[in-house]
């Protein structure tokens, strides 16, 4: 199974920048403008929206300038919990 990766930034053009970055050296299966996979990942960077659908990712990058609230209560939730006892979700979050 393939890792889902999201990140979420004010702007999309920051997030496809960060995207960019992530895959830097990386062997690209599938790419569209805002999707890349590759053979153990699936990328997906998004402009961040109130209004966004339903998310779930195993790890997510967050613009800084996010708001925090929406981070809290939108964008954590997103995450995808292991079946790891020392599984800690601050660990799958990264902010950029």
């Amino acid at each position: 199974m393939k890792r889902s990766i999201l990140i979420f930034s004010t702007e999309q053009l920051v997030a496809d920048e960060k995207l960019e970055e992530l895959l830097n050296d990386t062997q690209v299966v599938r790419r569209t403008k805002d999707v890349a996979e590759t053979e153990t990942n699936h990328y997906r960077a998004r402009r961040w929206s109130e209004n966004q659908r339903a998310c779930k990712a195993h790890e997510i990058y967050i613009d800084t300038n996010l708001n925090s609230e929406s981070v809290n209560t939108s964008i954590i939730p997103c995450l995808i919990r292991e079946f790891d006892e020392d599984w800690n979700w601050r660990e799958h979050i990264h902010y950029f």
